[in-house]
């Protein structure tokens, strides 16, 4: 049986890339509605660590950060995109 930490540490695992073989670093996606308003496709932050344990562990940390991040852009973007819907929907005065 695969316990939940497992689980979470095999997610979380997969955000890790290591460079030139010796440091990790975790890179992410940024969801497409939110790249043009960033300016990049992806979230790239050196773990400055050669251990798999500490970069999985730092990267636990980082994926509930971009978790709350954006959630919190994309909430922006939605209420940005309604008003402005809504503004080319009244009719002129």
């Amino acid at each position: 049986m695969v316990s939940m930490v497992d689980q979470m540490v095999d997610q979380n695992a997969t955000y890790l890339t290591r460079r030139r073989g010796v440091h990790y670093y975790y890179t992410r996606r940024i969801p497409k509605e939110l790249q043009k308003r960033l300016g990049k496709e992806r979230i790239v932050v050196s773990l400055k660590t050669k251990s798999r344990r500490k970069a999985i562990a730092s990267a636990i940390v980082l994926v509930s950060q971009y978790a709350a991040s954006s959630a919190r852009y994309i909430k922006q973007f939605a209420s940005s995109r309604t008003v402005l819907s809504a503004s080319f929907d009244s009719p002129e005065s």
